[in-house]
């Protein structure tokens, strides 16, 4: 299965200036982390071959906190606006470096910036993300049996933990007089950008979950009896 958020020849591309472009239904948002297509109309040559290129469409990774980018995977079509046969593609291990100050670059990156929501803010210091970047996620579905994480505070502690038939994430909470934990059960899944942004959306709603039990003298009766934060990676 690809890594990549979706992207077809028939897309939603948003002019933003000159020949560049951005594909709007390809964004994913993790934490401060944003994916997306952008598309530029700029003829020239692929030079192993000689062919033609008149658009190029890349994926890149933007981190809005830390104002840097890093390029992902490149496609290359003979005909403008990604049309026409693809004359390569490729993924790229490119380094993340910072946004060039030049106008066109920080016109995407204000843009899809844009779309990042702050994290709700909760009653107890809880992670809410746990990875943004699609490397990281990569490398523990591969390798890893069990990636942990704990916060600035030290009072909560998060883990994915690999086991014979099922995979558990589970989010913990202690500041010494509060205590308590809140996980689930997951089928092994793939390391894609789609999973990625379903895992940002279900851990936070895990940790409101466990907010929600904290704050109720861990009564499990306040969670709702149809939530379902991790959707179709639940293990039944």
């Amino acid at each position: 299965m690809s890594i990549l958020p979706f992207f077809s020849q028939a897309s939603n591309w948003h002019h933003i200036d000159e020949e560049w472009y951005i594909e709007l239904d390809s964004i994913k948002v993790i934490g401060d982390v944003v994916y997306v297509w952008q598309m530029t109309n700029i003829p020239g040559e692929y030079k192993p071959t000689g062919e033609v290129v008149d658009s190029t469409a890349m994926l890149n990774m933007y981190s809005c906190k830390q104002k840097t980018m890093t390029s992902k995977y490149i496609k290359l079509f003979k005909d403008p606006m990604g049309t026409g046969n693809i004359v390569a593609e490729g993924r790229l291990n490119g380094e993340e470096f910072p946004v060039p100050e030049t106008e066109i670059p920080q016109k995407i990156f204000n843009e899809v910036c844009n779309f990042v929501k702050p994290l709700s803010v909760l009653k107890y210091d809880i992670i809410q993300i746990f990875h943004t970047r699609i490397e990281d996620l990569e490398r523990f579905v591969a390798s890893k049996k069990k990636v942990m994480q704990v916060n600035e505070s030290g009072k909560s502690m998060a883990f994915f933990e690999k086991k014979a038939d099922y995979w558990t994430y589970q989010v913990n909470y202690n500041d010494g007089q509060v205590e308590g934990h809140m996980g689930e059960n997951l089928i092994p899944f793939d390391a894609t950008v789609d999973n990625l942004e379903l895992l940002s959306q279900a851990t936070q709603e895990t940790a409101k979950y466990l907010e929600m039990f904290l704050d109720s003298g861990h009564n499990f009766d306040v969670i709702p009896k149809d939530a379902n934060p991790f959707k179709h990676l639940t293990y039944t």
